[in-house]
């Protein structure tokens, strides 16, 4: 487990504007349960709907890659499942999801990239309630949005933000899937092995 904190703590200061994360209320990460993560998202008025967490330790860096290693961070996805690029490279920052989600409509024409997001969610990830959608036929596209408690007022100031916007977006049907990328007390833990 010490392997993945250095790791998420390297990441956290390799990305986009590392001083501003810093002053965002980013925190040491803990070991979260299900309880706690819902308890979180009650708290901060975030939907609870559709949340899923990485699967197992052993996922949890790939799927930091499948982001670029940033968070928060959103992976859009068009209705037949294959990824769209809403970046121009993929260093630059996620500012650019703040005009992409309003303005999505049914013509939108984006760069497509190699996912498919029922890959994505199968090999990385596991639903945190066994009740939650993944993918429906009525929808337009699909927003897998990174998240975590550990990344404080982004939370508010992105995740939420990002999923208002979509939910307004009244040209199309926006499908949110909020990924949490907390570690989590049930993995088994693999100390001694390399990730």
């Amino acid at each position: 487990m010490k392997t993945l904190y250095s790791i998420l703590v390297l990441t956290m200061f390799t990305n986009c504007q590392p001083i501003a994360k810093a002053l965002t209320g980013i925190s040491t990460p803990k070991e979260e349960t299900t309880e706690s993560i819902l308890d979180f998202l009650e708290k901060a008025k975030m939907d609870t709907s559709n949340i899923f967490v990485v699967k197992d330790e052993k996922s949890y860096y790939p799927t930091l890659k499948l982001f670029s290693n940033s968070f928060p961070e959103a992976l859009l996805f068009d209705k037949n499942g294959n990824e769209l690029i809403y970046k121009e490279t993929v260093q630059s920052c996620n500012a650019g999801l703040f005009a992409t989600i309003p303005n999505l409509n049914t013509t939108s024409e984006l760069k497509k990239g190699n996912l498919q997001i029922e890959n994505v969610l199968n090999t990385y990830a596991v639903p945190l309630l066994k009740n939650n959608v993944i993918l429906e036929t009525q929808c337009d596209y699909y927003l897998i949005i990174n998240w975590g408690k550990f990344i404080g007022k982004l939370n508010r100031d992105h995740v939420k933000v990002w999923e208002d916007l979509a939910k307004a977006n009244n040209k199309v049907k926006i499908k949110v899937i909020k990924l949490n990328i907390d570690l989590q007390k049930n993995w088994e833990h693999t100390e001694n092995k390399k990730l």
